[in-house]
């Protein structure tokens, strides 16, 4: 006991899903007892604090030949925190309400930030084609699931490490030209904001028609 602590022995890092991302990512933590130390006061990552989004106790049938099983299978969900060093496998901290530290040993591993070398065009409407080009724009994920840029939300066209290629949508409503910021979310939650450059979405206003009357052609 320690400054009224309680050490334990380690959990596995096979338990920790995904093992590596960036800011925003997601980790999941999947142990059978890690319930018994609900609620986790707080979380950090080799010192970097993470935030704890989620505490689950799920209880699972199995049939396995002639008998039923029951499986108890807790998740531990963690929002990774910033920072900037990537490189080697780091521990999880886990601190119980209960008087209970809980260490994962090197099990999780920050991956290089994105970098956005270039967006083409840096202005547009509605249905306009944008690219963007830079390195590990996956953000330590399998893919993107969502780009917004000056807060408009894109359709995904293509997408790779290197390059995204995103289709502009429509804002609700939107009064003369947006600036804003060009955000690039993965599938693992990790969330990356260039603040280095940004986007302009040019309004368009429409007045009058002319001529008010016509017909085809």
């Amino acid at each position: 006991l320690h400054n009224g602590w309680t050490y334990l022995p380690l959990l596995s890092a096979n338990a920790v899903s995904p093992s590596r991302g960036q800011n925003g990512t997601l980790i999941r933590i999947r142990d059978s007892n890690i319930a018994d130390y609900y609620p986790i006061a707080s979380a950090s990552i080799a010192g970097t604090s993470a935030r704890v989004v989620g505490e689950s106790v799920n209880m699972t049938v199995r049939s396995d030949r002639n008998e039923t099983l029951l499986i108890r299978e807790n998740v531990l969900t963690l929002e990774a925190g910033s920072r900037l060093v990537s490189g080697s496998a780091l521990d999880i901290v886990l601190r119980s309400q209960l008087g209970v530290d809980l260490v994962v040993e090197k099990a999780w591993t920050y991956v290089t930030q994105p970098a956005i070398q270039s967006v083409s065009p840096i202005r547009g409407y509605s249905r306009t084609n944008v690219a963007i080009r830079g390195s590990n724009l996956l953000g330590g994920g399998a893919k993107v699931e969502s780009v917004t840029l000056a807060g408009v939300e894109t359709t995904i066209t293509s997408q790779s490490s290197s390059v995204i290629e995103v289709i502009v949508g429509s804002p609700p409503s939107l009064s003369g030209d947006r600036r804003g910021e060009i955000v690039i979310r993965a599938d693992t939650g990790a969330t990356f904001v260039d603040r280095t450059r940004t986007w302009t979405y040019i309004g368009v206003n429409v007045t009058s028609v002319l001529p008010r009357i016509g017909r085809t052609g």
